[in-house]
């Protein structure tokens, strides 16, 4: 066996290395908490695993170059749809066709959500995650990472968790219903302490992350 046996949990997680089982254990929950479309929305089961996971890894390799804690930035990239599951979960049998979620209809998840539910995908994550004891950092970067209001830009992890899924709108991983909240600006960028150069390695660290999860769940 390499290295020889492991005398205790602690000794094999630090051989590993925490990082790596946070992605290993990050791969396997988007798997299977994407086991089923999210109907409501619109979104095929395996564009929901591929946008937690492209999220989870540019957020990582973001909050890297930022300086910022990668294993909640880590997270907020995972938990992200979180709400849309259990909002989508709420429909089921309740409502029909013509009640879901259509871009020609609404602008955004956010608009189809205020008038079906009185409340965002976003705010459903973030509660859930606070019920959870997840901390508190995560729940609301994920709450206010659509930046609709300009303090909300004070808060670097939502920041950075917005740029994330701008990357991820670049590959075609975005959802329909949020394409309007990732424009990367000079001024996100600033409040998630990164600049233009960061993405490039950012990117580059995140195919391969996000490429390596993908032939894991093939197996």
């Amino acid at each position: 066996m390499y290295g020889g046996s492991a005398s205790s949990v602690e000794e094999a997680v630090n051989r590993v290395g925490f990082s790596e089982i946070l992605k290993l254990v990050g791969t396997a929950s988007a798997a299977r908490l994407s086991e089923q479309p999210l109907e409501s929305y619109g979104i095929g089961a395996q564009h929901l695993r591929c946008n937690m996971l492209y999220g989870a890894f540019a957020s990582e390799a973001l909050a890297r170059t930022a300086g910022a804690d990668t294993r909640s930035a880590y997270l907020a990239g995972l938990l992200r749809p979180l709400g849309m599951m259990v909002l989508n979960r709420a429909t089921q049998g309740q409502v029909s066709a013509p009640q879901r979620f259509a871009p020609t209809r609404w602008a955004t998840y956010s608009d189809w959500e205020g008038g079906m539910f009185g409340v965002d995908n976003c705010a459903v994550a973030s509660l859930i995650l606070d019920e959870w004891r997840f901390p508190a950092a995560v729940g609301e970067s994920i709450r206010i990472h659509y930046l609709t209001r300009p303090e909300d830009h004070a808060n670097p992890l939502a920041a950075l968790l917005n740029v994330a899924n701008g990357l991820a709108a670049r590959v075609s991983r975005a959802f329909a219903g949020e394409t309007r909240w990732w424009d990367i600006t000079d001024d996100k960028l600033h409040a998630a302490r990164l600049t233009v150069d960061d993405f490039e390695p950012a990117i580059m660290e995140t195919e391969a992350a996000f490429d390596a999860a993908m032939a894991v769940l093939k197996t």
